[in-house]
């Protein structure tokens, strides 16, 4: 039961910190500048595809690790109690 339990947090936490960090992490920066009065210059940066998506995987994977560390305090609570 714990192996299946550590399997199924680590996969939710997994897919969990996906979709987190593909909403609230930014793909290009927009970053509006006025060099002089009534001139405004607007540059627009992206990040490299790799980086990007080694950056989601990054906080995915941490989220998967917390979710299961979180999940092994809940089972061994329980356990305790019985």
């Amino acid at each position: 039961m714990l192996e299946r339990t550590v399997l199924k947090s680590s996969l939710y936490g997994f897919v969990i910190g996906l979709c987190v960090m593909i909403l609230f992490t930014p793909y290009k920066q927009v970053e509006r500048k006025a060099p002089s009065p009534g001139v405004t210059v607007t540059e627009t940066t992206t990040s490299n595809l790799g980086e990007y998506i080694l950056l989601l995987l990054r906080g995915s994977i941490v989220s998967a690790i917390i979710f299961v560390l979180i999940s092994l305090v809940l089972v061994q609570r329980k356990k305790s109690k019985e």
